[in-house]
């Protein structure tokens, strides 16, 4: 598991110290994801707990930790305006995850009278992908696809989801925009998806600030696992640091705090 994590870390470094050496030009920060054709990657890790209500005593308690990431591809068509990036494109990414997770309270599942011992951390994996299409306007932009999260018999959480990942965007992306998504917005989220609202501002040129909120699938809808929805915010900040590199870093809760940070690669 270690090695895992050494390993994924070894290519997001090399990805990152590569990409910064090539075309040391600043360029503005525009949309996320289908601004122009190229490959993002993304690391994320947090750590809190999940509750299962019932109406028969008390919740039982779970706490989470988890680590890690993903790779998403966008391919774009000629298009009649390359400075806006107007026209068709698509889009595949795939996201890993490890997971350590263990029961902290039992609840109405545990007989009346009997103590409940924590049990040991349990390790499992969880791998998503996701492909999609879609097609830019000026001041609209959409995406119809879907996704898939398989989680291993090794999770808490081990049942598989599949769902469609849409979303429409309104507002000119080198400016702002507000959206409207089915499915996920980012690495992390291709393992939870959900409903969601999201949007951006552009305060200066070199910087974009990003938000959303949402319900989304946490954990399965099992009664004997946890709850099935939860609500999520994230915030995040991009930056461009050359005319083929953009990062940012971002937080989110879930139920879980967790950080982000994440590298663009455009071509």
């Amino acid at each position: 598991m270690r090695l895992a994590v050494s390993s994924f870390l070894r290519w997001f470094i090399a990805l990152v110290v590569v990409s910064v050496i090539l075309l040391p030009q600043p360029r503005r920060c525009c949309a996320a994801e289908t601004t122009e054709r190229g490959v993002s990657a993304a690391i994320f890790g947090g750590a809190g707990g999940a509750e299962e209500d019932n109406n028969e005593g008390a919740p039982d308690l779970y706490e989470l930790h988890r680590f890690g990431g993903g790779l998403l591809g966008v391919l774009r068509g000629s298009s009649t305006d390359t400075e806006r990036n107007l026209g068709f494109f698509a889009q595949a990414g795939v996201t890993g995850e490890l997971e350590w997770a263990k029961q902290t309270q039992c609840g109405a599942f545990c007989r009346a009278g009997t103590s409940f011992t924590p049990g040991p951390y349990r390790a499992g994996q969880k791998l998503g992908w996701r492909v999609g299409v879609g097609y830019s306007f000026a001041a609209f932009e959409f995406r119809v696809g879907v996704l898939q999260v398989l989680r291993s018999q090794d999770s808490l959480f081990p049942q598989q989801l599949i769902l469609p990942d849409v979303v429409a965007r309104f507002g000119r992306r080198s400016a702002g925009w507000f959206e409207l998504g089915l499915g996920a917005y980012d690495a992390s989220t291709s393992l939870r998806p959900g409903i969601y609202i999201g949007g951006a501002v552009l305060p200066v040129e070199q910087l974009r600030l990003s938000a959303h909120a949402g319900l989304h699938r946490t954990q399965d809808d099992d009664p004997t696992v946890g709850i099935g929805v939860f609500p999520v915010l994230e915030v995040s900040g991009d930056h461009p640091f050359s005319r083929s590199i953009t990062a940012g870093a971002g937080v989110m809760y879930d139920g879980a705090f967790e950080g982000n940070a994440h590298v663009s690669w455009l071509f």
